[in-house]
Order: C-alpha cells, then structure tokens, then sequence
C-alpha cells in the first residue's frame, strides 16, 4: 500500500493521489519548511546536507556523492513523458489548494549507473513498500530492483538506488504518484485568483522556467533534457485545459465522487522541461482566421468582451509570418495559444505553443490604454514569439549562456515591432530601452561577462541570478552591434542555417569552423519582460564558500541535518502545530535539562566580524569549553545550542576530556535537535559521579540584526555605517551565542576572552585583565580577556564589541562608566545617568544591607535593543531612549524613564542576578520586585518628583486591566506550564512586571518597610550566589515579622502572599455603610465570563484593608472571608467612608449608592480632603465597576465632573484613561460628537490654568506632576477641539518648519505638540517630521517623532508609514512593533494596521515574534477598539488561519484581545443608549 508523505499538516489529510485507495499516513509538515523537512525522508546516513542550517557551516561544503552535485549526471537520458495532473481548484477541508498526479518517464541508460537522480522539489510521493517510485524495464529491459529511494532537499532531488546497474542502450520507466501545493507562490503549478463579478474565480497555471518543472512532476530538469511530453489534465466540469500541445481527447468522468472533465494533448515535439505549461481556467478565447494556424488569445471573459484582447490576436499572426521568413524557418507546432493571467511573476513566458502573460502584457483596450500600453503588448509578444525558435526549437545548452537566448530575443523583438508597426521607428528605442540602461549596470566593478563559465551557474538561486540586465540588454545590445558589423542579410542568413542542436553552431557560421565546440541542445529560459531588468546581482557571491541556503526563515528545519539519523526528536518541530500532540519520548524531546549535570566554570572566545564577508553575511566565530561535574550517572550530555554550525571532530560536534583523574568515555555521537534547542552527546560509557569533565567545542553563528543571543546594532555616525555586536540573552538566547546549559539554575563562572578588529573596544561583565594586539587569519585584531564573573547564570552573561566612547564617575570606589556613541556623550547626553547611577548604588547597598557584587558597573546605551534595558551582571545594557538623557531637548517624561529605568536594572544586580529565580515560572518575583522597589531608588535621587505616588498608575491601574480578565493567569504558574522558549518569553508580561510591583508593595505596606526591607536582607544574604523560590522569601519575612514584637499580621506571610500569588485575579470588595457589612468577589470585568483556571482559595483573598471615616485614618482591618461585618464602617448622615487609602492594596472598592453619592458630593465641593491617589481610586474603581455592571454607568460618569475644578495630575490621568475606554468604544459613531463636547468644557479649564501658570507657554512648570498635566491639558484640548490649542500647535510646528535649526516647542510639550500638528496637517508636516526624525541625534527625540507620525488622518500616509516598517533602514527593528501600534492607535490608522498585520503575520512573526518580549503589545494594540461582532469574527478568523504560523509569546495576548472584544461588544450594547443621553444632557447644560 502507498503512503503519501505530506508536504504541510494543512495540506488535505483526506485526499489521495488520484484516486489511490492506500491508507494514508500523513507526517505534519509545514509548506514553510519542506525543503528541509524532506530531509526527513532522506536515506539513513545520508550526508549530502551536514551542516545546512541558516548560519555558514565552519568550512565550505564539500560535494561527495553524485546527489551532492547541482548538475545531473550524463549516464540517462530521457525520451518521453507521460504526466497526468489534477489541481483542485477549491480549498480542501484545511483550506489548502492542492494538486495530486501521476508521472511516467522512459529514459535511455547511456552510462553504466545503478543510481538514478530525478529532480523533485515540494512534492510528496506515494509510497511503495517504502520507495519513492516502481521502476519497469522497456522492451527486452529488465529492471534491477530498486534498494532504496530519498530525497536530497539542497540539490533537489529524488534518488534511486538500485541493487544492480542499468544496462547501457536500454530503455526504463520511472513512475511515481505524488501530491502538491496548488500556492499562489507563482512557481511550478500554482493557483492565480481574480474576482469575477464579486465571485472569487480560481486558475491553475504554471511557470517552470528556470528550475520550477520539478514542483509539479519528477523531472530531468536541464535545458538540455529534451523529451516528448504527453499531458493529461483532469480538471473541473465547466473549466477548460489548456497545454503546449492542441486537445486531442475529452471525457467527463468521475474521481473520487468528484464530476470531472478528463483532457488529453497532442505529444509535443522534443522539448525542454522549462517550456512546459498547463492551465485550468474558466476563461474564453478568440481566434484568428487569417491562416492555417490555429492561434487564440485566452482571457477572463469580460476582457474579451471589451475588446482587450484584439490588438494580440491582429499583431499574433503577422510577427510569426515575420519570424518564419526572418528565419526562414516553419513555425513547428500546430496552434499558438497565448493566455493573460492575473496573477505571473514576469512579464511573459515562451511556454512553446502556449504563451503565458501578464494581463498587462496582453491585453490592450483602444479606448483606455495608453500608447505604452500598445507598445508593451506589441513588444512583450514579439520577444515571445521570437523564442518559439531561438530558445524553444534550439536550445542553450546549460543557463550559464542564457544571455544568447534572451539578448537574442531582446534585440530581435524590435524587428517584430517594426514589421507590424513600421510608422513607431521603433527600432530606435533600443538605445533608451536597453543600451543606455545597461551602460549603467555594466559600468559597476561588481558586473560579469554576457557568457560565464558553467562551474559558475550551478544552484536554482545562481540560474535566477543570469536573469539579469546584463543578459537581456547587453545580450540585445551586443547582438545589434554584431548585426550591424556584419550586416542584416549577413546576420539573418547565418541564424537560419543555424537550427541544429550545437550550442556554438551560430557562431560557427559567423567566424568558422575553428569556433565549433560540439555539445548537444541549445536552449533558452524564461523572459521576465524585456523592461523589468532583474540586473542587480547579489554581491560578492563566491561560488568556492557554499554557504548552505542561509535563510532565517529555514534554519530550525536546517540544523536537522545535522542531526542523529533517524532522530524523531525534531518531527514536525517548527511554530506550525504538529498534526498531533508530539509526545517526548527521549530525554532530548524535553525543554527542561536533567539533573544529572552542572556547570563550574565556562571559557568562552568569540569573535564577531563587524564587516560582511564575500557573501554579504554578517558572522562570529568562536571556541567555548565548559567544565561539568556529574551528580548522576549518565551516558547522556544535554547542552543547548541554537543557531551554531560546529566544527565536527572525526564526525562528532565536540571533543570531551575528563578533569583530574577522571576519564572521559568516547562520544560515540552526537546531534542536533531543534525542536528542545540542544547539542546531544551520546557518549559511549557513563560518566562517574562526582567527576568533573570539560566539554569543547567550535562553531560559527550569524550575527544577525534579529536583537537575540550574538547580535549586530547599526548606526550612521557622520553619514558612515557603523556596526556593534552585541548581546541579549535573556531569556533563552545565551545558547544561540554558544553552547551552554541555559537555564537560570544552571550558575556558572565564565571567563570570557573577545577578539575584535583593532580601533574597537571589547566589554563583558567583569573588568578587562588582559588586551593585546594579534593577526588572526591575516586579520589584525585586539584580544581582549575579561576576569571571571561570580556564580551567575547564563542570560546575564553580556558582550559588547563598538567603537563607543565612555565617561566616568571618581565620586566613589567603584568603576562605573557610561558607554554610548561618542556624538551623544559629547552632548551630555550621559550626564544625568552617571550621576544618578552611583547614589542609586548606594542606595541599594543600604536598602538591601548588602554590598554591590562587582568591581564595576558599566550601563551602555544601544541604538538597538528589544527590551528597554537588560540587567547584565556589570554590564547593563538600555535602548538609547532608556539612559540617554540632554537637558536641553528631553523632556520630563524622558528624564524621569532614564532614571526609573537605571533604577529598575540596578535592583537586579542583587535581586535577580546575585539570587536568582530557579525557574521562568517565578519571573514576577524577579521583574515585580525590581519593578516596585525601582520607584524607591528613584525617590532617592529625586525626591521633589513624588514618583512612589505614580506606582497606582504605571502599575496598579495597568495590571486591573488584564487581571480583571477570565484569560489571566496567576503570579507563579506552576514549573511544568512554563517549558518552550515562546512560554518562557509570554511570562514577560504585565502581570508578571505590574501585578507583582502592586502586590509586594502591599505585602510592604502592612509590614511596613523596615519590616520588608529587613527580610530581604537575609534572604539576600542567605541565597547569595544561588536560585530560589518564591516561597523561600516568604519564610525571611516572616522571621523578620517575628523579630518585630509589635507587628501582628493574622496568618503567617506565607498563607496570606499564596492567596495573591497562586491564584489569579483579585477581589472587589463591597461595602455597605448602612450595615457595616463587607464581602468580597473575585471581579471580571466581564461578569459573564467563564473562568476556567481552578483555584485551591476558591477565589477568596486575605485582604488587608486600611481605610477612613470622614477624613481620619481607622485601623487597619483584615477581610479574611467572603463575607464579614465591620460594625465602624456603619454610618449615617453625611459621614462618610473611603477604604484602601492611598490605594495600598491591591483590590478594589465598592459602596453602597449612599456611600457613593456622598464621596462624590465630597469631590465636587471639597476633593482636596481626599488624597490624589484616592481620587484617582475612585474615578478607576467607578468606571471599572460599572464595566462589570456593579453600578450604573452614569454613576462612573459623574466622577468626572468635578474634574473641571481639578489640578492635579494623578486623577487627570487616571480620568483620562478610562475616559479613553469611551473614546475608543465611541469615536467611530455618534456618540462622539457629545462625548467631545463634555470633554472640552472639562478641559477647557485646565487648559487655560497652564496657559496662566507658564504665562502663555514660556515657562515650565515648576512642580514634576505639573510638568505631566499641562500635557494633558494640551493633549485633551486640541484632542477635543480647543481652537486656541490647535492655533498653538500649529504655530509653534510652522515656525520650527520655518527654522529646522532652532525648534522652539518647549520640551514637555513636544510629543503632544508634534502628534497634534501632523494630526492637523498634511503631507508637508508628515515630511518635515520624517526628515526631523531620520536626522534625529537623540534617541528620545527620534522616539517621540516615530510616534507623531503615526498622527497623521491621511491614510495614504499611514500605509506608506506601514511599509517603512518592513525596512530596517528606516525603522529599527526594535521599533516596528510599537510603530505599528502607534498607528493602530489613531482612528485612521487601526483598520490599516490590522489589514497590514494579518497580511503580514508570517513575516512579522518570523521577525518579531519569537522571543520578543513586547510583541504581545502588538495584538492587544491593534485590538483596543475592537467593539463590533465583525471584528470579533475577523479576530477569531485571523486566529484560525495563523495557527499553522504560530503566535509566540502573543497567543495569550490574543486570547485576551478576543475576550476583551466579546466584553466590549456587550458593554456597548447595553450602555450606548445611556451614554449618548448622559454626554448629551451635560452638553446642553
């Protein structure tokens, strides 16, 4: 029985090839990655693809066995072909488009061979007793048995090994059945689509020219393997099928319960493969009448109907007489069809008797077309036409001649023209169209020879490559000057003598017999359109470096081949879902290491080239040994790699050696496994217990601009391209840098040695101990060796290799140093973080009564980094925006990120980095901890600012948001929910970042500080230099809780922190003020929502309440049930009660409607009793409780309208984002134009007290909140339709376009002012911004002009914006995603970037989504307004079609966004009436 091997999980599970009732089994493989995944198929052992990942191998790759080889072997030959295709022109159940078929070859033995190669590429077989193919003898023949077949992905093809040789002179058969992707990749046999009265119409078609025939049937695919086809198409009933040859046969049928129509063609003349074509089509024809020669021209039927196809089919018939007396040659088939599809890579394609164009190539209407549309028709068929004879009847030899075929073409193409339409002169435009075009490519130190050898011209990538300007113009060019020497007759005469199979025979006739070089067929290929000109060639290719296809997008399914022979570790492992649950079996199929082994001490050296090398690659090379000691038995080493080509020792990835007296067993082998990301050791013994080992090995990585593991940052310093190699390693790239156990429990000591180019310094996380100049590989180089780190782990180990400058602070013992560009520094830009990193230090060193670890602390700012700062141990790492700071251009905001920022790295170098996490499962102790604390260090340097006050809305207010969700997940999941690096990377989130700065800053408050900060100092102290769990710190607070007599909490701070940690969520607790009762709920923001995440506390909370009654603080009060009675929160009259004061917990508060009324009566006429942070409270409870209709949602309303007497920050703010809630839901409908007008006279008043206080602008500010509100004010005012607000702006905008050297909006306001300016206006202010931004020097400026340009209400502009983004010379990659935000944010702009994001979701994902950290934000960005049932379908289709691409670390994003869609759909149902009346109401008021 078959077995058909599937080319994508997706790919039609049901179907069978052509009706082949064998069982199918389908092994999951992604369309994405089949080139690699065939590997899988391969022969066991077969090595004719080591090495081949998406990094260059460690030394070229060296072909050994015929399969390793491009070209085909001479020892066959083929006669004829019989192919028969079915190509299903609906989606399968998978919504897949495919094709299944069946293919016979007979081919004659001319060599003694008992090996048979075929190409075949993307194609899956039908298996026969587990061969590829049956072989059967021709005549008296008789075929030897086939051994074994595989598939060779690098050289494309499907080898057969035989058990006996053919016989020299006798003919076989090779058939295969075989199924395929019917894709719109426009190669091979692919799908084109159109729509056709609103009806999506679906063509099959084809383009094989240059290496395409093998993805639709097994071929010998050479030019020079003429062969006579016989085609049979089996295709729907209604469509028709078109080949080289006429019809000769049609039948209905029935296959597989399908009604099908069954055609047959006429056998062509002996042809090549790429000339070959086939269509399925519902198209109509017209046809010429004039000759004996059947021609037509196939279109969509409305085309014909008007008329466009005419012009073909008048011109058709005269260029062909033309080219048979030019040639003096018959045309030598029997019908000449030409058909316009929509969708065709080039411009045309001499398929030979069936011409395939672009629509624009052929199709012509008299009434709308332009002049240069008739000639583009004209010219395009003529070209065409002409190789029906030179290229399709006399074929090139081998592609490395192409430019004889299609300069041939390219110049005798305007005689054509000229015979049809003598009055254009048309001849002369060969000097614009291909002769001054040309000069311009052939002019560059980089072109190459018309002919080259053929040892040059081997890969389909290289064959792709000759189809350049140089073949096409030159060739035309050169061709018209040898015409012109030789003379017209002269030239004419010698082509048509020339119709023989002899490569050289032209010439031959030309310059004499001496130029005769006999070697069979002379062919051509195919013509992308004479005007396309694909002359860039990639440069510095060097054929001797085969560099084994460095595709990004490959290299998990590459490394396979590097892996264990018949390792089934890997299966399907790739961001497609496997077609089942894969199922570890091995200990390699697991992402966590064993316990057999730990690291002692690493020496690594790496050295990254800052320079491309001869293939345009940036790369590092370097060697690393790792000491281990074994604590249990084992014949197994697990070491993750990821991304490294290792140099291979007697076939072996490493050598190993044993420490001491220990010896080292023999490795018996070793492989690559993707999917877990590990170098496997299989040694021959087991290693001893307690012996230590040392494991070396040597590899080569690239050093890719992808921001993860060894990676290159770029930047123009004065107009010149300046590389830096840097690191990210967090969380789980360390082991794309080089092999190491990269797990945070896995503490090492690394030496560290980096070799650079001289002129360039090198850092890593200790103090250079050593530099000294050196020649490696005639290179002259720096090596430079770092001291030995403490015991730390592997994703802070940092390296940085730049040509940065530095200053430095002498105010204390310790080194610390600032690293940026020497531009910036010289600017002061790295003033304000060296001062503040030292106090910070210090702070901490007091905080945490420990001394800082290191002997120096270096911060260095980068023009690209994906997070915003990383906590390497010594060697911190920011984007530009985090630690550069002018005092002159920043604004407040930036001054108080760059401080916030150093603070949050700093409290790493003890918390997380000297103790560390045992597991990601744990990432909110580490990033909560250093996310509250961080505002105490702040606090330090600036205590004006007031900033443990904003911990409500950076943190607090934030993370209610997405814990209010049925999709949240707790603080600490459990070890085994979090494995893959994509799980890892999603624990990088708000919860882990936000939910943990509010819940240890409450665990703080009712301990108090002192408390707090003494249990920290002995956990510390205790775990110093090793990895802990969050239930370790627990039990130090509690001694420190029980060394303070006069504290008394009602649980111990384990039982009370379990219920905040390990469940989800958090309670709303209620309050009645009548009764004195008081309850508590878990709150969702949707009330209907299913939460299926169990919880041991049933959702109950210890809630530590402090509160207060008419003004006076009460004593704290602990709700330890669901529901309780506080008899001192009864009261009556106008008393009243407000709990969680100062927001010190983290819940939220609810009040009976008494309760409410007087809290609000109170804001509107005295809210200064109440502190900022409880005003805030109040507005951000109040709109979140009438989400989860636990109060009207006018009730939430009327918090705001005591905000026209408001001054302060905090409660602007927090009013403002969740009247930004309204605005999102509200501003695409009619709701909005109230809603505005309540907004402006709220504002209005705010507006006007700034403009008062800086009299009119030209002040700022003098206290840091005020600083925030007048942006506010600002925003909201010309946001709102303030016309004094936008009269500002603008003006202050067209006086800095007027002045680009001196800009003269104040600091604060600069972001507020540049977004409004480009909102108001037009493509003048988009330029001028864009032009600002590129010669931005400072990063924070560059950051607030990328996000203004998002402002812009010109879509046209937004989609150009959109497209920037996939260009890294013009966004970073750092930034795509938040640029994509920025304009999701605008009205405009959300319909756009969605479109765009689902367009482009494989490639952004591939890019941006694996492990970066903030890629979450780009789903939940782009969804905010998402209020409608049509996009919540387009949302949960958008999931579907992706899951075959994956979502990384934003597929629980996703999740949330679809659940915040379904929320925001009922929420707008069931308040929009309310709404509009209540904004209305206050309007008129």
């Amino acid at each position: 029985m078959g077995k058909v091997y599937n080319i994508s999980k997706n790919v039609g599970l049901g179907l069978l090839v052509l009706g082949v009732s064998a069982a199918v089994t389908i092994i999951g493989l992604s369309i994405a990655y089949d080139k690699q995944r065939a590997k899988t198929q391969g022969k066991p052992g077969d090595e004719a693809d080591t090495g081949s990942t998406s990094i260059p191998p460690t030394t070229p790759f060296t072909p050994r066995e015929p399969w390793d080889y491009y070209r085909l072997p001479d020892s066959l030959v083929p006669l004829t072909y019989n192919v028969t295709l079915w190509p299903r022109l609906k989606p399968n159940a998978d919504n897949m488009y495919i094709f299944t078929g069946h293919s016979s070859v007979v081919f004659r033995c001319k060599k003694e061979t008992d090996l048979i190669l075929i190409h075949a590429n993307k194609l899956n077989f039908t298996m026969y007793g587990g061969n590829h193919a049956k072989l059967s003898g021709q005549g008296e023949a008789a075929a030897p048995a086939i051994r074994s077949t595989w598939l060779v992905v690098r050289t494309q093809y499907l080898v057969v090994q035989l058990s006996s040789k053919l016989a020299v002179g006798k003919s076989y058969e090779l058939y295969t059945e075989f199924r395929g992707e019917l894709a719109d990749d426009l190669e091979g046999f692919y799908r084109s689509e159109y729509m056709d009265d609103g009806v999506k119409k679906v063509v099959a078609t084809s383009q094989m020219q240059a290496t395409y025939a093998r993805k639709a049937f097994p071929c010998f695919d050479e030019p020079a393997m003429k062969a006579n086809f016989s085609v049979t198409i089996i295709h729907e009933r209604g469509t028709v099928a078109l080949s080289n040859g006429k019809e000769i046969d049609s039948s209905d049928s029935i296959r597989d319960n399908v009604q099908v129509t069954v055609t047959a063609f006429e056998p062509t003349p002996k042809m090549s493969t790429y000339i070959l074509a086939f269509v399925v089509c519902e198209f109509g024809y017209i046809q010429s009448n004039d000759s004996n020669l059947l021609i037509r021209i196939w279109a969509r039927k409305k085309a014909l109907n008007d008329g466009q196809g005419n012009y073909a089919l008048n011109v058709t018939g005269p260029i062909l007489q033309f080219y048979e007396r030019y040639y003096n040659a018959t045309y030598p088939l029997s019908k000449s069809d030409q058909i316009a599809l929509p969708d065709f890579n080039a411009g045309a394609m001499e398929n030979w008797g069936l011409v395939t164009y672009r629509e624009t190539a052929l199709l012509y209407d008299s009434n709308l077309s332009s002049t240069g549309n008739k000639e583009r028709v004209a010219t395009v068929i003529s070209h065409e036409l002409a190789h029906m004879w030179f290229g399709n009847l006399v074929t090139l030899q081998w592609w490395n001649d192409l430019w004889l075929n299609e300069g041939f073409a390219s110049y005798v193409e305007y005689l054509g023209v000229d015979f049809v339409e003598p009055t254009w002169n048309i001849k002369d435009y060969i000097i614009l169209y291909d002769v001054q075009k040309v000069f311009a490519i052939d002019a560059l130190a980089s072109s190459h020879p018309l002919s080259r050898k053929e040892e040059e011209v081997n890969t389909p990538a290289e064959i792709s490559e000759m189809f350049n300007t140089i073949s096409y113009n030159k060739g035309a060019a050169v061709l018209r000057m040898l015409s012109e020497f030789l003379s017209e007759p002269v030239f004419a005469k010698g082509l048509s003598v020339g119709n023989s199979n002899t490569k050289k025979h032209y010439f031959h006739l030309l310059c004499g017999p001496s130029e005769l070089n006999q070697e069979s067929d002379m062919g051509k290929v195919y013509n992308i359109s004479k005007n396309v000109g694909l002359g860039l060639l990639v440069l510095g290719v060097s054929a001797a470096v085969t560099i084994i296809g460095l595709s990004i997008a490959y290299d998990k399914q590459r490394a396979k081949t590097q892996g264990k022979p018949g390792d089934e570790a890997d299966t399907g492992s790739t961001s497609i879902p496997p077609t089942t649950p894969f199922t570890p079996r091995e200990p390699w199929d697991y992402y966590r290491l064993p316990d057999s082994l730990v690291p002692l001490t690493y020496n690594v050296t790496l050295w990254p080239r800052l320079k491309p090398n001869a293939d345009n690659m940036y790369i590092f090379t370097g060697h690393s040994s790792v000491v281990f000691r074994c604590k249990k038995e084992t014949d197994l080493i697990l070491i993750h790699a990821n991304k490294l080509n290792f140099t291979m020792y007697g076939g072996n990835h490493a050598k190993l050696s044993g420490q001491g007296e220990a010896a080292a067993p023999a490795i018996r082998s070793t492989w690559l496994v993707v999917r877990t990301q590990y170098l496997v050791v299989q040694l021959s013994s087991k290693l001893a217990v307690g012996k230590s080992y040392e494991l070396y090995t040597e590899f080569r990585g690239e050093l890719a601009d992808d921001l993860e593991g060894f990676y290159r940052s770029e930047y123009m310093d004065d107009g010149v391209k300046k590389v830096v190699a840097t690191s990210q390693m967090q969380a789980t790239y360390a082991r794309k840098a080089f092999p190491c156990f990269d797990e945070p429990a896995m503490k090492a000591n690394f030496s560290v040695t980096i070799i650079h180019e001289r002129g360039t310094v090198a850092l890593s996380n200790g103090k250079e101990i050593d530099s000294s100049d050196s020649i490696r590989d005639n290179v002259q180089v720096t090596v430079t060796a770092f001291e030995p780190t403490p015991k730390m782990s592997t994703y802070i180990l940092a390296f940085v290799v730049c040509e940065f400058g530095y200053i430095q602070s002498n105010d204390s013992n310790l080194l610390i140093r600032i690293w940026a560009r020497k531009k910036a520094l010289n600017d002061g830009q790295g003033n304000y973080a060296l001062n503040v990193t030292g106090p910070i230090l210090q702070f901490y060193e007091r905080y945490y009564n420990a001394t800082y670890p290191l002997s120096k602390s270096d911060q260095i700012a980068l023009p690209d980094f994906n997070a915003g700062a990383m906590e390497n141990w010594g060697l911190v790492t920011y984007r530009e925006t985090a630690l550069l700071y002018d005092s002159n251009l920043s604004s407040t905001g930036n001054k108080e990120r760059v401080a916030t920022v150093i603070s949050h790295e700093l409290a790493h170098m003890w918390f997380g980095n000297l103790v560390t996490l045992q597991w990601w499962n744990d990432l909110w102790l580490n990033e909560g901890f250093a996310s509250y604390v961080e505002y105490l260090g702040v606090d330090f340097v600036e205590p004006t600012w007031n900033i443990k006050d904003y911990i409500i809305l950076y943190d607090v207010q934030k993370v209610f948001a997405i814990d209010a969700l049925a999709s949240s997940h707790p603080l600490s999941r459990k070890e085994e929910e979090v494995n893959t690096p994509a799980e890892i990377s999603e624990m990088f989130n708000t919860i882990s970042y936000n939910k943990g700065a509010a819940v240890l800053r409450m665990l703080s408050e009712f301990l108090s500080e002192p408390v707090f900060a003494k249990g920290l100092s002995s956990y510390l102290n205790e775990f110093a230099y090793s990895n802990t769990v969050h239930t370790d710190l627990w039990g130090h607070l509690q001694q420190a809780v029980a060394d303070t007599p006069d504290l008394h909490i009602p649980c111990s701070v384990r039982d009370i922190m379990n219920r905040w940690t390990l469940q989800m969520g958090f309670p709303v607790v209620t309050i009645n003020t009548r009764t004195g009762g008081i309850s508590q709920k878990h709150f969702l923001l949707d009330p209907d929502s299913k939460v299926d995440r169990p919880s041991q506390f049933n959702y109950t909370w210890f809630v530590p309440i402090k509160w207060m009654k008419n003004g006076v603080d009460q004593q704290q009060y602990w709700l330890l049930n669901k529901t309780d009675t506080h008899a001192q929160m009864r009261v009556s009259g106008q008393e009243w009660v407000l709990a969680n004061t100062n927001v010190s917990g983290y819940f939220r508060i609810n009040y009976d409607a008494d309760n409410w009324d007087r809290l609000l009566s109170q804001l509107d006429t005295s809210h200064q009793a109440l502190s900022v942070m409880n005003r805030a409270q109040i507005i951000d409870d109040a709109f979140n409780l009438a989400r989860a209709k636990l109060i009207p949602t006018t009730l939430a309303l009327r918090t705001t309208q005591y905000l026209s007497k408001e001054r302060d920050y905090i409660p602007w703010a927090s009013a403002l984002r969740n009247l930004r809630y309204y605005i999102l839901m509200f501003d695409r409908t009619e709701v909005y134009g109230p809603l505005q007008a309540y907004l402006k006279k709220q504002i209005e008043p705010l507006f006007e007290y700034f403009e008062t206080v800086t009299t009119n602008w030209t002040k700022t500010p003098i206290e840091h909140s005020d600083q925030y509100n007048q942006i506010n004010a600002v925003w909201m005012a010309c946001s709102m339709g303030v016309e004094s607000c936008r009269k500002q702006v603008s003006s202050w905008f067209r006086l800095w376009m007027g002045n680009p050297d001196h800009n003269p909006i104040p600091s604060d306001l600069k972001a507020t002012v540049y977004c409004s300016a480009i909102g108001f206006g037009g493509a003048e202010e988009w330029d001028f911004a864009w032009k600002m931004f590129q010669n931005a020097s400072l990063a924070s400026e560059a950051s607030r002009l990328r996000s203004a340009l998002a402002c812009t209400k010109t879509p046209w502009l937004l989609n150009r914006y959109l497209e920037y983004t996939l260009d890294p010379n013009k966004i970073r990659k750092q930034d795509v995603t938040s640029t994509i935000q920025s304009i999701a944010n605008n009205v405009i702009g959300m319909p756009l970037a969605w479109n765009f994001v689902r367009a482009k979701w494989s490639y952004i994902f591939q890019q941006y989504g694996r492990g970066s950290f903030s890629f979450s934000n780009l789903i939940s960005g782009i969804t905010l307004r998402f209020s409608t049932e049509f996009e919540l379908q387009e949302l949960k289709k958008f999931k579907e079609e992706n899951l075959h691409v994956g979502f990384g670390s934003a597929t629980m994003a996703l999740e949330q966004a679809i659940e915040k869609t379904t929320a925001n759909i009922k929420w707008v149902t069931e308040n929009k009436a309310d709404v509009l009346s209540w904004f209305t109401e206050q309007t008129v008021k």
